[in-house]
């Protein structure tokens, strides 16, 4: 009892219980299957052999797939210029996670999704020290200007605008950024030694 078999006709996993063998999984049935392994892929996987073992690779690549989790977090390790009543969207300069290539250094202002999900972003601006006018940052989808989510803070000292948004469900090619606006009279600049600028992507749910 306790025995594991494959069979390799009918591509059945099956346990000894000590009088019969129960069916426990069947590969075609059973594994997720990604867009890339196609309708031929399946007749080949039916026709046993080296086809058969060519498929199941295929299979096993796309259960790998639809495990990994999209995630991303970029930032800007410089600081920018912020004019007075003006709206400036963050550029960034680097990723240090992205496992789904949502940031691309050719359009630094944004992270595109790959994989349609529901997500939660984050974004963080901090502010160089004025006692004068407001400082505002909001996250939101380039092509209709939803807003995730927004903050504003008041004059007085270092202002550090942290933005976690409500989730929300994305699709494949939305565009996400931050923006920043102020009301200080004249220009002020991001802070980005020790608190640089960020937004971040996670993937809750598909």
């Amino acid at each position: 009892a306790g025995r594991l078999y494959y069979a390799t006709d009918t591509g059945t996993l099956s346990r000894d219980n000590g009088a019969t063998w129960d069916t426990i999984a069947t590969a075609i049935n059973q594994l997720p299957v990604a867009s890339s392994v196609d309708a031929a892929d399946l007749a080949a996987f039916s026709q046993g052999g080296t086809t058969r073992q060519a498929s199941i690779t295929q299979l096993i690549a796309a259960v790998q797939a639809n495990m990994i989790v999209p995630f991303a977090r970029i930032y800007q390790s410089n600081a920018l210029n912020v004019a007075d009543n003006s709206t400036v969207t963050i550029t960034f300069d680097a990723a240090s996670d992205d496992n789904d290539t949502m940031w691309n250094a050719g359009s630094p202002t944004i992270l595109t999704i790959k994989t349609e999900g529901v997500y939660l972003a984050r974004g963080f601006v901090s502010f160089s020290s004025s006692l004068l006018g407001l400082r505002f940052v909001l996250v939101s989808r380039v092509a209709d200007n939803l807003t995730l989510g927004a903050f504003n803070s008041p004059s007085g000292g270092e202002a550090r605008l942290p933005i976690t948004c409500d989730p929300i469900r994305l699709s494949v090619n939305d565009q996400i950024r931050v923006q920043v606006y102020q009301t200080s009279g004249s220009p002020l600049t991001t802070v980005a030694s020790g608190v640089q600028s960020t937004l971040s992507l996670f993937c809750l749910a598909r």
